[in-house]
């Protein structure tokens, strides 16, 4: 892990989310956390992301992010690195690091960028029509995580391949 935990949520107070840092509540490993860390592998040029579990995002009460905590350190801990090795079609490995901020324990988690030979990170299964699913395969935007479209999968496809856009 590069960054400390602490350094982390210090730009995420100055930034906010963005393309490199996202906060989550995590209060289990659900499919939100597990669709940023899917996009933090595949993002080119970030060279991965953070995600900080145990922090929340602003609202009515708070006009800032501010500090639940997590309850369970290991069992997240255990259940997000098993997610991360069978919901996806390969495993991505992660480094997380606990810390203590405004006296509430949070969990830093590192994504790295996957090679692009190992693109796209993608959920194990068919797409589901039914459900929306179109590839699989997250991005993230300035705005957040988002599920790309086949038109968008293209460049990791291209770059898997040792091809760019500019090549065809």
């Amino acid at each position: 892990m590069n960054r400390s935990p602490q350094s982390v949520y210090q730009e995420l107070l100055e930034l906010d989310e963005h393309q490199r840092i996202e906060a989550k509540r995590a209060t289990e490993i659900g499919k939100s956390v597990m669709q940023t860390v899917c996009a933090f592998a595949n993002e080119p040029g970030l060279g991965g992301g953070y995600l900080l579990l145990g922090v929340c995002t602003p609202d009515e009460q708070n006009t800032s992010y501010w500090m639940e905590g997590v309850q369970e350190p290991d069992k997240l801990i255990d259940q997000l690195q098993n997610n991360c090795r069978n919901q996806f079609e390969q495993p991505v490995a992660i480094e997380s690091e606990r810390a203590r901020i405004d006296g509430k324990l949070v969990i830093s988690v590192f994504v790295p960028e996957l090679q692009p030979n190992a693109k796209p990170c993608r959920f194990a299964g068919k797409p589901d029509r039914s459900n929306k699913r179109k590839t699989g395969v997250w991005r993230r935007g300035l705005n957040g995580d988002y599920e790309c479209s086949e038109k968008e999968l293209e460049p990791l496809l291209l770059a898997k391949a040792g091809l760019s856009a500019e090549t065809i």
